[in-house]
């Protein structure tokens, strides 16, 4: 996973700002994030301010080096309601076969 995708889970999962370096640290310490590098933190800084400067970011600048997730449009919102019925069929499905 990359560090933006490991930092919308960690974002999705605490439901509010948090910290670049402390996303990092969930995001290691929780598997969703593995790198060999040596300042994961800055890095996944880096990454996040680059991001907050795209119209179509997942993300939003909440204060100085904290970060949260850009409210949805109503197209996202549309969007993550597939996502979850796609879901909770593939669940059914499963337990059918089963």
């Amino acid at each position: 996973m990359n560090f933006l995708d490991a930092a919308y889970q960690v974002l999705k999962q605490a439901n509010n700002s948090l910290h670049y370096s402390e996303i990092a640290r969930l995001a290691m310490t929780g598997g969703l994030l593995v790198t060999t590098g040596q300042t994961p933190e800055a890095t996944m800084g880096s990454r996040l301010y680059v991001d907050t400067n795209r119209p179509e970011s997942r993300f939003h600048r909440a204060g100085r080096g904290f970060f949260e997730l850009s409210k949805q449009s109503d197209g996202d919102e549309i969007g993550q309601r597939v996502e979850d019925i796609n879901a909770q069929t593939r669940k059914q499905l499963r337990q059918a076969l089963a």
